[in-house]
């Protein structure tokens, strides 16, 4: 993402990228969401995180990463917590700057922490399957009904019947 500025003044609010998630991103109050993205960039940074309504209003959460240029001139890991202040049906995660520079973002995404049943938390932005569709929300009920109609198979393989 390239942030061109007239001389001193940015835009007003920012500039940024957003992952909507697959058909929103179901934001509930009192939930904690980790959020994690890999960084590179020249030049220093200060980013806002964020989950937002997909009207951009209200904001849900949001916190300020602020990094050195020599903390992000090779491939960082970044990562933050935050709590969603009311329950949202179709958020976004958001990520806006109002500084002048270029900046390369890869592997942008939000877990809710209590999803450590499915994946392990350190899964987040690994590349596995697993923690993709962990993500994504789909294995929410898989970690309730894993033991209710498992059958092993002679060839070794797990089926679910």
């Amino acid at each position: 993402m390239e942030v061109l500025c007239d001389g001193d003044i940015c835009l007003v609010g920012g500039v940024g990228v957003y992952n909507p998630g697959f058909w929103g991103m179901d934001s509930k109050q009192g939930k904690i969401y980790k959020i994690v993205f890999y960084l590179h960039s020249l030049s220093s940074v200060n980013i806002s995180v964020s989950l937002a309504s997909s009207d951009r209003l209200p904001t849900l959460a949001i916190t300020n990463l602020i990094a050195s240029a020599c903390d992000v001139s090779n491939w960082t890991k970044m990562d933050t917590l935050l709590e969603a202040k009311e329950t949202n049906l179709n958020a976004r995660l958001q990520l806006k700057t109002s500084k002048q520079g270029v900046m390369w973002i890869d592997q942008f995404s939000a877990i809710a922490l209590d999803t450590y049943k499915v994946v392990n938390r350190e899964d987040a932005c690994t590349g596995s399957l697993l923690a993709a569709l962990g993500e994504v929300g789909f294995l929410i009920g898989l970690e309730r009904n894993r033991f209710a109609n498992v059958h092993k198979n002679p060839s070794g393989y797990l089926l679910l019947g």
